[in-house]
């Protein structure tokens, strides 16, 4: 893991020497926040999403990703509430992904009705992606559906893939 942080600090470098020639490149600006985020600096990684988009308020990846680190690293009612109101808008996005954003910030923040609506057309587009079946398991799992929440939860954590919730996602398959 020290040499990936090496690679990352050296490339936010490199990011930040870029933006300072060329200060209003949204693809440099989100390149830095990416790599704050996979770095694992998530509130500079939230810092750089915000300022492009500030600038740049249609760039949906930047959207996405601000909401996904407000939703799983923040998960206070501020925190929550900005990720909403950057997800709504994919509401009915084709993409799974930025649906997903938007479904499981409605759980997290309590709505979980509406979460689960989406939560589940997104595991019907993408039934593969583990995340996808951790969020749509924990929204059964507090929709009162234990079966499904198992059923759901068991292929999320079969992968063992590395994804904010995997412990959880254990967690709760073991009480269930």
């Amino acid at each position: 893991h020290l040499q990936k942080r090496k690679e990352f600090k050296a490339a936010v470098q490199v990011l930040q020497d870029g933006l300072k020639v060329n200060a209003d490149h949204p693809l440099l600006a989100f390149s830095l926040g990416h790599a704050h985020e996979v770095s694992g600096d998530f509130e500079r990684a939230a810092a750089a999403y915000e300022a492009l988009l500030k600038t740049n308020p249609g760039m949906d990846m930047a959207a996405n990703n601000l909401a996904s680190l407000l939703t799983d690293r923040r998960g206070d009612k501020a925190s929550l509430e900005r990720a909403l109101e950057l997800s709504r808008r994919f509401e009915n996005s084709p993409n799974p992904s930025f649906m997903d954003t938007l479904g499981w910030a409605y759980v997290k923040s309590g709505q979980t009705a509406r979460g689960l609506a989406l939560l589940q057309k997104v595991v019907e587009q993408a039934p593969e992606v583990a995340v996808f079946r951790y969020h749509l398991g924990m929204a059964l799992y507090k929709n009162g559906d234990a079966a499904g929440a198992r059923a759901h939860l068991q292929k999320a954590t079969a992968a063992r893939e590395d994804y904010p919730g995997y412990d959880e996602a254990k967690a709760v398959l073991a009480k269930l």
